[in-house]
């Protein structure tokens, strides 16, 4: 059949005049009626496309089957003709593809010499100041270990990269801070790799105090001090008995004195 033109919404199927299917597929072009014909009848088969506007006309089709009619045997129960089955037409299904499986690879291991095995975290750390400026640090040695790498950083400060201290249990850290808490971590090496850390805190020293002495003129009168009442100071005093003196000295300084 041809397609119609204009705008439908389906086909409209009918056999003698009686409506049985609806064919949804506008793009269609044939279809089968599911439906015998007894040898030497006939049917009206028609199809119209149904729309918004409504149906077209219909295209009627009389079809006749011209085959003999049997003979029926007297006493013979009907034979009814069996209807032709189509036969499905196989569609082929895809195989899936087969994904290769890894290979886990094996690494072969010389039994002779095995693998070398980093070596254990230093234990024991400790650590004590020396100066207003420099920190040591000590450690336990650590079997397998080449040598070790230390650090030091203010704490909570920025933390700078390792420093080969060499195979030594006893590193000494110079040019720091005075009066400031720093945090220390050593760590042990070797062919195999690296240990973890050992961390232990410490703080510098805070530098002496200094004594200050000042006498001045304008504040002390040492006619008004009483004999045998000396003024102590950084630097010797001379006559006359009106003197100024300004000066800072270390705790252990000698005493001047001077004579009324």
């Amino acid at each position: 059949m041809g397609r119609p033109s204009g705008v439908f919404d389906y086909y409209e199927l009918s056999e003698d005049g009686s409506t049985f299917d609806i064919i949804e597929d506008k793009a269609a072009t044939s279809h089968r009626f599911p439906r015998t014909i007894a040898p030497g009848g006939s049917r009206t088969l028609a199809i119209r496309a149904v729309g918004p506007g409504g149906a077209s006309p219909s295209a009627s089709l009389l079809v006749t089957d011209n085959r003999p009619t049997s003979t029926p045997v007297p006493g013979a129960p009907p034979v009814d003709t069996p209807t032709p089955t189509a036969t499905p037409t196989p569609t082929a299904t895809a195989t899936p593809t087969a994904t290769a499986t890894p290979t886990a690879t094996a690494t072969a291991t010389d039994p002779l010499n095995p693998p070398v095995q980093p070596p254990g975290k230093p234990g024991n750390p400790r650590a004590n100041a020396t100066s207003v400026s420099s920190i040591t640090l000590q450690w336990d040695a650590v079997n397998g270990a080449t040598h070790y790498r230390v650090r030091i950083y203010p704490t909570g400060g920025a933390v700078p990269s390792y420093s080969d201290a060499g195979d030594v249990t006893r590193y000494v850290f110079s040019g720091l801070q005075a009066n400031t808490q720093y945090t220390l971590e050593v760590c042990a090496h070797n062919d195999g790799g690296s240990s973890l850390a050992a961390s232990i805190t410490a703080s510098t020293n805070s530098p002496p105090a200094e004594v200050k002495d000042t006498i001045d003129q304008e504040d002390t009168d040492l006619d008004s001090i009483p004999r045998g009442s000396l003024p102590t100071c950084a630097i010797p005093l001379t006559p006359p008995t009106k003197s100024s003196c300004n000066g800072t000295r270390p705790a252990a300084a000698a005493p001047c004195t001077t004579t009324l």
